[in-house]
C-alpha cells in the first residue's frame, strides 16, 4: 500500500474519531426535520446548541461541536425564522400561526352532487390558528324562479341561507378547493343577487406560494391530504373535504410563515409574486398598469386590436377583480384563455357602489355586445315583488354627492346621482308621474337586476318609503333632507 493511500485512510479513522458518528439508520435533513427543529427552538426561552440539536434529530452521536455547528447550520439557514445568537445558541420564532389570526381565513367548499352540475352541501370552516371552526355546514334549501339564457329558459335555485353564508365571506379571507367548485358556487349566488370577493384564493394558490407540488390523483383534495397530512377517516359530507382543506391549507400556510411571510402584508406580496404569472399574448398593458387602479366599484373593459369590446365585467373592487385575470389557476377556462390571447387594450369606469356597477355593466353589454360575454336575461316567474318601493340611497363616487336609485315596484327602476348640497334638480311631477300614477309594466332587465341585488339586501340600505308619504312635495322635501344627514360609504352597503 503506498504512503499517500496510508496517509488519507489515516486521515478518514481520525476524522470519524474526532467528529463523531451517525446511527445506523441516519436522519436525512428533510424538510420536516427542518420543521421539527424550529418548532423544537421556539419552545425553548433559552437557546439550544449545536451538539444537542444534532443529536436529537440528525442522530449524530458523539459529535465534534465543530462539526455539530456546521451541520446544523446548513439546516437552519433554509428557515428565516431560526438565528444563531451570541453564545452560539440556537433560538426560533414561533410558528404556531401569527399569520392565521392576522389574516382571518374561511375554507368553504360546495360539494357537488355526482355530475358535478349542482351543489347539495356546502361547509364553512374559519381557520383560528389554534383549532379550525366550523361555522356553516347545511344542505341548500331553496326556493326557484328562471331565467332565460341564450333564448332558453332555464330553472335557476335561490337559496335562503345564502345571506347567512356572504355574510361569513365579507368577514375573512375566501380559500376554495379549486376553481371549478369556486366556479359552480359563484353561479348560484349571481342567480340569487350576490358575488364571491374577487380576492378569494385556491388551494392551488397556497401550494404554488408554499413551493409545494400538487401531486396525487388531478390535484383533489383527498389524495393531496393523503400525500401531506394525516387522513383519520373517508371524507363523506362537506364538513368532512371541509377539514381536509382546512388542514391542507394551514400546512402551506405555515410553510409561507416559515419562508418569511410573517405578515398579511408579506403574504399578499407573496401571493402576487408567486400566482400573478399568466402570459397576454397581444396586450399593450403589464400587472403594473392594473396595480395603479383605485380599488373601488367599477366597469372594465376589454378592447381588441381594432378597438371592439371582446369582454366587459365589474367589480365591487375593482383593481382586486382585474388582478384575477392575470392569476394562474388550476383550471384556466376557455373564454379566459381567449381573453389573454385577443386583448390588447383595457379601459375601466369607477362607480360609487355595486348596483350601479351592475346597471353600467349590463347597459354596456347591450349596447357593444362583446364576442367573450354571454347575456343573460332575467326573468322572474313568481308574482309578489318582495322589494318595497322607495328611493334606495347609495355611496357615489364622490362625497358629495349620492347615488338614488328610485323602485317603485310597478316595473320601473331609474337612478340619479345628486349633489348632497345643491337643490333638488327635478320637480314634484317627476316623482307623482314615477310613484304615484305610475302603472304596472312588464320590468325592464334593469328593473329585475336591481330588485335582485336590493332582495337581500333592502334592509341594510337607507331607503325613503314612498308609500307612507302622501304626496311628491313631501317627498321632495324628505329627500333633500336625507342628502345632507345620510352618511357616506361606510354606513350604506354597497
Amino acid at each position: 500500500m503506498s504512503n499517500n493511500l496510508l496517509h488519507l485512510l489515516h486521515r478518514c479513522i481520525f476524522s470519524t474519531i474526532q467528529l463523531g458518528t451517525f446511527d445506523e439508520r441516519p436522519i436525512v435533513a428533510t424538510d420536516e426535520t427542518l420543521d421539527k427543529i424550529v418548532t423544537f427552538l421556539a419552545q425553548s426561552e433559552n437557546g439550544i446548541s449545536s451538539l444537542i440539536l444534532a443529536e436529537q434529530f440528525l442522530a449524530f452521536k458523539g459529535a465534534n461541536e465543530k462539526m455539530a455547528d456546521m451541520l446544523v447550520n446548513t439546516i437552519l439557514k433554509k428557515s428565516p425564522l431560526a438565528w444563531k445568537g451570541e453564545s452560539g445558541l440556537w433560538f426560533a420564532k414561533a410558528v404556531s400561526s401569527p399569520l392565521i389570526s392576522q389574516s382571518s381565513f374561511l375554507i368553504c367548499y360546495p360539494l357537488l352532487s355526482n355530475d358535478r352540475r349542482s351543489i347539495i352541501q356546502i361547509a364553512l370552516i374559519k381557520l383560528t390558528g389554534d383549532d379550525h371552526e366550523l361555522l356553516y355546514s347545511t344542505r341548500l334549501e331553496s326556493t326557484e324562479e328562471s331565467l332565460i339564457i341564450r333564448g332558453e329558459k332555464v330553472v335557476c335555485v335561490l337559496h335562503e341561507s345564502f345571506p347567512q353564508i356572504v355574510s361569513l365571506f365579507r368577514e375573512q379571507r375566501l380559500i376554495f378547493p379549486a376553481s371549478y367548485e369556486q366556479r359552480i358556487l359563484l353561479k348560484y349566488l349571481l342567480d340569487a343577487g350576490f358575488s364571491i370577493p374577487d380576492d378569494a384564493l385556491l388551494l392551488s394558490h397556497l401550494f404554488k406560494m408554499a413551493k409545494i407540488p400538487m401531486t396525487g390523483k388531478n390535484g383533489g383534495v383527498e389524495s393531496l391530504a393523503k400525500e401531506y397530512i394525516e387522513v383519520p377517516q373517508e371524507p363523506v359530507t362537506a364538513a368532512d373535504f371541509a377539514e381536509l382543506t382546512a388542514s391542507l391549507a394551514e400546512y402551506c400556510i405555515t410553510k409561507i410563515q416559515e419562508s418569511g411571510a410573517i405578515t398579511t402584508d408579506q403574504f399578499d406580496e407573496q401571493e402576487n409574486r408567486e400566482t400573478l404569472r399568466a402570459n397576454w399574448t397581444r396586450a399593450q398593458f403589464t400587472l403594473e398598469h392594473i396595480l395603479e387602479l383605485e380599488n373601488r366599484p367599477g366597469v372594465y373593459g376589454y378592447l381588441d386590436q381594432v378597438g371592439n369590446y371582446i369582454y366587459i365585467g365589474k367589480g365591487a373592487n375593482v383593481r382586486t377583480r382585474l388582478l384575477t385575470y392575470f392569476r394562474e389557476s388550476d383550471e384556466s377556462p376557455t373564454k379566459l384563455l381567449q381573453l389573454r390571447d385577443q386583448a390588447v387594450t383595457f379601459t375601466c369606469h369607477y362607480c360609487g357602489n355595486e348596483l350601479e356597477s351592475l346597471i353600467l355593466e349590463s347597459r354596456l353589454i347591450r349596447k357593444y355586445a362583446p364576442l367573450l360575454n354571454t347575456q343573460v336575461d332575467l326573468h322572474i316567474t313568481d308574482s309578489t315583488d318582495p322589494v318595497p318601493p322607495g328611493i334606495y340611497l347609495l355611496p357615489a363616487q364622490t362625497e358629495e354627492q349620492c347615488y338614488t336609485l328610485w323602485y317603485n315596484g310597478k316595473g320601473s327602476v331609474t337612478a340619479k346621482t345628486l349633489n348632497r348640497s345643491e337643490p333638488i334638480p327635478f320637480t314634484a311631477a317627476e316623482l307623482e308621474s314615477f310613484f304615484f300614477t305610475a302603472t304596472q309594466t312588464e320590468p325592464s332587465q334593469e328593473t329585475l337586476i336591481a330588485r335582485r341585488w336590493l332582495r337581500p339586501r333592502f334592509a341594510s340600505v337607507n331607503r325613503i318609503d314612498t308609500e307612507s308619504v302622501e304626496n311628491s312635495e313631501e317627498m321632495v322635501a324628505i329627500l333633500a333632507e336625507a342628502l345632507l344627514q345620510v352618511e357616506d360609504s361606510e354606513t350604506i352597503y354597497r
